[in-house]
């Protein structure tokens, strides 16, 4: 063999060492090919009374890939109803990659259904899914209901003049609150007084020890006092009052009661000439149940006792009326001294009973996205050709209309299905012939004025009320109150669907963007979107 030969043949061999040094001897990856399995998420599975500014978080045993993570795979979504709605989220992963925290841009919705999805994209750092479906995970909970608020004071919330012969404070809250430990719910300063919680748990009143002219009189809860879902009741700031320089003297003086009335409710409405606790003595005899809900005197100036007497106008709501029945109430009103006086009793008869329809959500704007949508409560379709929508102008149950409007199908305009019939649990839009169809969710029922004439206007600025007449009933069949300002941009949505129209805070502006047209409002808990008419 050459020296030529025996160099070439050594390169050929060392060629071959290096080869098998990088390839020969080299171990595979230690690749983890296993699907990883979910260990926690928190809130958990089914957890009920979720705080609205909770973090969710859920923990894996691998650490998952980082670019796979993000608010496309890991999903928020709110289910009200027939609707979800992903959520605008943050979503990180943790140093050790095991575990994923989602946090809301806002908080969470009280009285809500939210689902947590891993989805198909997500993958571990090894590239594996934890299943091949495509909805790879799923968790849900529940949030907390809004807390309970302080709804009525007397005497009124900074009232100057107090009249020096007060007998009593009363304390109202939007729903029944109870003490966790022994105490009173309330405490007055500097005057003291033991303050006691009315069986139904929304009342709290204290006998008033007297104080003199000028005493400032602050009213503070007890930290034990806590709404059914353990929260502190709001107050909206400081209680309290001034007491003045004359005492009331008698009862308060009522005038005329007028009822206007529904089948299961009606409101009163009467006069009195100071500010009272209002309320009713309701005599149904086929319905025990029936009553009245106290209310707070509306006044529209200051009230001081020692000036001549105001004139306030008391609403009462009633409630648990039996359809058809002859019923009678007698107004009553309650001055800050605890003297009752009353009216003459008005004898009525209630509608019978009115179609489960119920007025859900207004949206003021443009004719092409402006919309007031109703709900079929009922177990079965209805016919909805010439339901009749009036402009109230803020009347005692819509007794004075400034402008009423049948409705019937929106297809002879061209669009729509053509159909008048509302399935059960469905919703309906009454829209102008200009409403831009497009927006509306897939299937839902549009009604348009009657004659092509136009939606009546729906105020972005003022209070309105409204209320909607069936064909074959007289009476109101759901309304709107216009308690609440509209914005622009922002429906108008009923909190309760269940709940009779006289309850009072029963509405509020949409959470949502453009609100929730054909859908379960923002506002009202999942569990109640599809119910039993109130």
């Amino acid at each position: 063999m050459t020296r030529a030969s025996r160099l070439a043949s050594a390169l050929g061999q060392l060629a071959i060492l290096i080869v098998c040094d990088v390839a020969c001897d080299a171990s595979p990856p230690n690749l983890d090919v296993t699907s990883p399995k979910v260990l926690s998420v928190v809130p958990s599975d089914g957890a009920v009374g979720v705080a609205p500014n909770a973090e969710v978080t859920v923990c894996l045993d691998q650490a998952m890939d980082p670019s796979t993570v993000s608010s496309t795979d890991v999903v928020l979504s709110r289910e009200d109803g027939h609707l979800v709605a992903a959520l605008s989220t943050t979503v990180s992963l943790s140093a050790d990659g095991g575990c994923i925290s989602v946090s809301p841009w806002s908080a969470l919705a009280p009285s809500s259904h939210y689902r947590l999805e891993l989805e198909k994209g997500l993958l571990s750092a090894s590239g594996v899914e934890i299943s091949s479906k495509a909805v790879q995970f799923t968790s849900s909970f529940t949030t907390l209901g809004p807390p309970a608020q302080t709804a009525m004071l007397i005497p009124t919330d900074g009232m100057l003049n107090a009249p020096l012969n007060l007998s009593q404070v009363l304390l109202s809250f939007s729903a029944p609150v109870t003490l966790v430990d022994a105490g009173a719910p309330f405490s007055l300063t500097p005057v003291g007084g033991v303050a006691s919680l009315s069986s139904d748990g929304q009342l709290v009143s204290a006998p008033f020890p007297g104080a003199s002219s000028g005493t400032v009189i602050s009213l503070a809860l007890s930290s034990e006092l806590v709404d059914p879902s353990g929260q502190t009741p709001l107050t909206g700031g400081a209680l309290g009052f001034t007491m003045g320089g004359c005492p009331e003297n008698g009862p308060p003086s009522l005038g005329q009661g007028l009822v206007v009335a529904r089948d299961r409710d009606a409101l009163v409405s009467f006069a009195v000439d100071r500010p009272s606790l209002c309320g009713a003595l309701v005599q149904d005899p086929a319905c025990p149940d029936a009553g009245s809900l106290s209310s707070a005197a509306e006044c529209q100036a200051p009230y001081d006792p020692c000036q001549s007497s105001l004139l306030c106008l008391c609403t009462v709501p009633l409630v648990g009326l039996c359809p058809g029945d002859l019923i009678e109430a007698t107004p009553s009103a309650t001055g800050f001294d605890g003297e009752v006086g009353t009216a003459a009793s008005i004898a009525f008869s209630a509608s019978p009973a009115l179609p489960g329809l119920v007025l859900t959500e207004v949206k003021a704007g443009p004719k092409g996205s402006a919309f007031v949508e109703v709900q079929n409560r009922t177990n079965g379709p209805l016919e909805l050709l010439g339901l009749s929508l009036a402009d109230c102008g803020l009347s005692l149950g819509c007794s004075s209309q400034k402008t009423t409007q049948s409705f019937g199908s929106f297809g002879s305009f061209g669009a729509g299905t053509g159909s008048t019939t509302l399935a059960s649990n469905g919703y309906a839009l009454l829209v102008d012939p200009a409403f831009d169809a497009s927006s509306a969710p897939i299937g839902a029922l549009l009604l348009a004025p009657q004659a092509q004439a136009s939606l009546l206007s729906l105020s972005t600025t003022h209070a309105q009320s409204l209320a909607l007449f069936s064909p074959d009933f007289s009476a109101v069949v759901s309304s709107y109150d216009g308690s609440v300002l509209p914005q622009t941009g922002v429906s108008l949505e009923r909190i309760d669907p269940a709940t009779a129209d006289p309850a009072p805070r029963n509405w509020s502006l949409s959470t949502a963007a453009g609100g929730t047209p054909g859908a379960c409002n923002s506002v009202t808990a999942g569990v109640l979107c599809d119910a039993s008419p109130p």
